[in-house]
């Protein structure tokens, strides 16, 4: 197919930086921020790291404050090889986030599928082009003018849709095999 190359700046609307706490102020429950380890390879993000700071500290930070209309990425990865920098997740939950430091969230004009982007984010090219820009050895980061640089071919809306609802079965297929894997593991050792 000969679709258009597109630049992932151009396809945003608005975007947000993460915003930089420090370890007091996070707290065991309140007001929830988006941590780096949240960006998962399944492209949502993962409920299950979420972190919390209080409405005071939460509020300092509005600018870094994101719902989910949002798409989210990590600009930074603890991991030299960097497997989740640049690759983008969706929020499934309703309310409000504060991105933590590292993590850039956007929002896309119309025309443009969410989980589309969030697929092309893990395709062999984009991730190519991510680790063109990364700089770092142990803690590697890219730079978000950088990274909405990258390019990617922009299909039709309906093409976008089917793409993404393919890749939706797919995924739901791989991660029913790996607990297929791990079921069998358990009762193999039992």
């Amino acid at each position: 197919m000969n679709w258009p190359t597109v630049k992932l700046g151009d396809l945003i609307l608005s975007d947000k930086g993460g915003a930089s706490l420090k370890r007091d102020q996070f707290t065991e429950e309140g007001k929830v921020v988006l941590p780096k380890k949240a960006v998962s390879s399944n492209y949502d993000i993962d409920i299950t790291t979420f972190s919390y700071t209080s409405d005071e500290i939460f509020e300092l930070n509005s600018q870094a404050v994101i719902d989910n209309s949002y798409l989210v990425t990590t600009l930074r990865d603890l991991v030299p090889t960097g497997p989740n920098l640049g690759r983008i997740c969706q929020i499934k939950e309703n309310g409000e986030f504060l991105l933590a430091q590292g993590l850039f969230g956007f929002q896309l004009k119309e025309g443009v599928h969410p989980k589309y982007i969030a697929y092309i984010s893990g395709s062999p090219e984009f991730r190519s082009q991510v680790m063109k820009i990364k700089v770092g050895s142990t803690q590697v980061h890219a730079r978000a003018s950088e990274y909405k640089k990258i390019e990617f071919p922009l299909p039709p809306l309906a093409e976008q849709k089917r793409i993404a609802a393919i890749l939706d079965k797919a995924d739901n297929l791989r991660r029913k095999r790996q607990q297929a894997i791990k079921l069998a593991d358990e009762f193999l050792r039992a």
